[in-house]
């Protein structure tokens, strides 16, 4: 969140080697923050939890793909997804019927 993403990118790195289980999302994510798409496609497959994967293809800009998944992890309820659409990564995707359609799905309000 600070930005510091040489510096996230080389500590998950290292966390990731010694088979951390939470260290692939993280570094997939540090990867596409860092502009490293091909690195982040490679370990995004393997991240388990559906919002992590979206918040790292956000963080690719890669909005089919991310809203893809959202609309699959819809079922998880309001509460998941508002906390998931908060994420500054989101911030690219039109915030007027795309994004909507997702709170309207879960039961947010507008």
């Amino acid at each position: 969140m600070q930005r510091r993403i040489d510096d996230a990118t080389r500590m998950l790195e290292t966390a990731w080697r010694s088979n951390s289980q939470n260290a692939r999302g993280d570094l997939a994510l540090a990867y596409a923050l860092a502009g490293r798409r091909e690195d982040a496609e490679k370990l995004v497959s393997d991240a388990g939890d559906l919002f992590v994967r979206a918040r790292i293809f956000a963080a690719l800009h890669d909005s089919e793909r991310t809203l893809e998944i959202l609309d699959g992890a819809a079922v998880v309820g309001p509460f998941r997804m508002g906390r998931a659409l908060a994420f500054p990564e989101y911030a690219f995707l039109p915030g007027d019927s795309t994004t909507q359609r997702h709170t309207n799905k879960v039961g947010l309000p507008e």
